[in-house]
């Protein structure tokens, strides 16, 4: 199915520059796009996931040890002492 999208001149001029003679915009698109099943597109995925479970531990340890808490308004950090 084919759709229409709207880029400014300027994308369009940077795009036939990148494209070789007989080219058409989504061959040259496809070029700079990875593939869906690329590896190095597997690979990031598992690293923002990798780096969310990080995130979820290293909260849950501030809240157990108290150093994050939750409140009406949203988050709050305690710092100690002051």
């Amino acid at each position: 199915m084919k759709k229409t999208l709207k880029i400014s001149e300027g994308t369009h001029r940077r795009l036939k520059q990148l494209g070789r003679k007989g080219e058409t915009f989504d061959d040259i698109i496809k070029k700079l796009l990875p593939p869906e099943d690329s590896d190095s597109r597997k690979e990031r995925m598992e690293k923002l996931e990798d780096l969310g479970k990080i995130a979820r531990e290293k909260k849950r340890k501030e809240i157990e040890t108290g150093k994050l808490e939750k409140t009406d308004s949203g988050w709050r950090v305690n710092l100690g002492e002051a």
